[in-house]
């Protein structure tokens, strides 16, 4: 398991291929993971990198899978980097998504415009396959739509972007894509890459300031043992225990409880039922 949180945010890199992470990995100075088969996760301070594989299938099972293993924590912040096709822009160039679209399914995503970078913005289109007809004015790619279909679940919508560089247009197919080429374009944008990982771990930060526990969190966790994803629960529980039953004790209400799980279940069954006495009021 990941080691306990800071006040500090967290930035989690998907990534679908080893030569898009090399440079990532060399830059931000990260660290192998040992035990992530069939992923290879690297880790660093404040940010953590896995390899998920070519596909949509593939990033989204790898968003889940970094997800469980460090914790569960909503207020984690999501970055997929990686190659794309485009029709006019030039080789080399970086995008940030604004609308990803699943071309199979023509699901749409909108990743929110909020980050402090300056980058062009650009529509990301997910395909099954490699495109080298390019049919719309968007950056073509294979992962997008699984990972924002993820890591949307996993987190609020302004945590989790998408940034891509121009691999191949209708110049140059996408049969002149090398290994050593790949590498180059992502080593190319590293700073760029730092700026965004910056400024989403500023807004991760600010979820988890935010999110500090009321003083009710200290004592039960004195009373009782929560494991992290418990822990994560009972703060969830406790800000909405705040806003639905302000003038009630807390404490009076799981006096009596035995273990942790029972203490987490009772909050949640009480919470429950209030919301719905006030939705039907």
């Amino acid at each position: 398991m990941s080691p306990n949180h800071s006040l500090t945010g967290m930035v989690n890199l998907v990534v679908a291929l080893a030569d898009e992470a090399q440079p990532l990995v060399e830059h931000f100075s990260l660290q192998p993971a040992a035990g992530h088969d069939p992923f290879r996760v690297y880790l660093g301070k404040d940010l953590r990198l896995i390899i998920s594989g070519i596909g949509k299938l593939a990033a989204a099972t790898a968003a889940g899978y970094l997800y469980g293993w460090s914790g569960n924590r909503r207020d984690e912040a999501w970055l997929n980097v990686g190659i794309a096709g485009h029709a006019k822009l030039p080789l080399g160039t970086a995008i940030l998504a604004h609308k990803v679209t699943d071309h199979s399914s023509s699901q749409r995503w909108y990743p929110p415009q909020i980050l402090s970078v300056e980058c062009l913005s650009c529509d990301v289109c997910c395909v099954d396959r490699p495109e080298n007809e390019y049919g719309t004015n968007a950056a073509y790619d294979m992962e997008s739509a699984g990972f924002i279909a993820a890591a949307s679940r996993l987190a609020t919508v302004e945590l989790v972007q998408l940034t891509k560089i121009v691999s191949d247009n209708l110049q140059s197919s996408t049969d002149q894509i090398s290994r050593q080429t790949i590498r180059a374009l992502v080593k190319q944008h590293v700073d760029l890459i730092g700026h965004l990982i910056s400024s989403l771990r500023d807004l991760s930060t600010e979820q988890i300031t935010q999110a500090i526990p009321v003083p009710e969190f200290h004592h039960l966790c004195k009373r009782w043992h929560f494991t992290k994803t418990q822990t994560y629960q009972l703060r969830e529980l406790l800000r909405r225990w705040k806003a639905l039953r302000p003038a009630d004790s807390i404490l009076d209400v799981v006096e009596n409880q035995v273990t942790s799980r029972s203490v987490i279940e009772t909050l949640h069954n009480i919470l429950n039922k209030t919301a719905m006495q006030i939705g039907d009021k």
